[in-house]
């Protein structure tokens, strides 16, 4: 101030409203450097949480408390950054997106004798990974999706919908482009491709379950960690995978709990 200036008092409002605006329904957050205000999203938004490390955003609900179906056992609204979704085997052409029901892997083409795979850390043993997957897929082949653990070098177990066959099953993989085999199938119960999936490590077993209410699961096949096609130290990522498509396909996570 300028000498002889008298002080002019500002109640904190005020002050806010100059140096973040006066915008109804901004909300203040802190950011990686600095203080920063998040405008107002649309009616019916949440605010969604990026953890620790990221800024917040708007989006749409997640479960728990809408009263739909699986409310009671879905979690917020996945994104490639709250599942850690993040790194590719074989991307090719495929790619990711964050929609208004999840985070999604798309293909738009052919995948002939190859595994596309999207994937980040497992957890720390003990641990379970359960998705709810949204599987948009027309074939009457071999075409598969779902869930998966990758050794982070070449070796691939896969576990998922066979898309033409009406069954779930367990493929393994010596590396993207080399199938070894599938490891069990379920009978042809036509399995619907809105459905459960859950990768579990109890630290000394692996299991692949399945469930169509997100409460009650069913084993369709169990190994253990040592004896298992990935070995003892091979179970350390997990992710989405598709393989042997015939036609583009889609896999989106609807919800993610790890």
């Amino acid at each position: 101030l300028a000498s002889g200036t008298p002080s002019v008092w500002k109640t904190l409002s005020a002050l806010l409203d100059a140096v973040m605006g006066s915008t109804q329904g901004d909300i203040l957050y802190r950011g990686a450097s600095v203080w920063a205000a998040l405008g107002p999203g649309t009616a019916g938004q949440a605010l969604i949480s990026g953890g620790a490390g990221a800024n917040p955003s708007w989006g749409s609900g997640g479960g728990g408390g809408g009263g739909g179906l699986y409310s009671g056992v879905m979690s917020s609204l996945p994104t490639s950054f709250s599942t850690g979704l993040t790194s590719w085997v074989n991307q090719n052409s495929s790619f990711i997106f964050n929609g208004p029901t999840g985070v999604s892997m798309t293909s738009p083409g052919t995948i002939s004798g190859n595994v596309v795979v999207l994937y980040g850390p497992a957890p720390t043993a003990p641990y379970s990974v359960t998705a709810l997957l949204a599987l948009t897929g027309n074939s009457t082949a071999y075409d598969k999706m779902g869930l998966c653990f990758y050794d982070g070098s070449s070796k691939i177990q896969t576990f998922g919908s066979f898309i033409g066959q009406g069954k779930l099953g367990v493929t393994n993989w010596n590396a993207y482009n080399s199938y070894a085999g599938d490891v069990v199938g379920s009978g042809v119960n036509w399995f619907q491709q809105v459905i459960w999936l859950k990768l579990q490590n109890d630290g000394t077993n692996i299991y692949f379950k399945y469930s169509f209410d997100g409460q009650t699961f069913e084993t369709l096949y169990t190994t253990t960690i040592a004896g298992g096609f990935l070995n003892a130290l091979g179970y350390n990522n997990v992710g989405l995978f598709m393989s042997d498509l015939t036609n583009g396909a889609t896999v989106t996570v609807l919800s993610w709990v790890a």
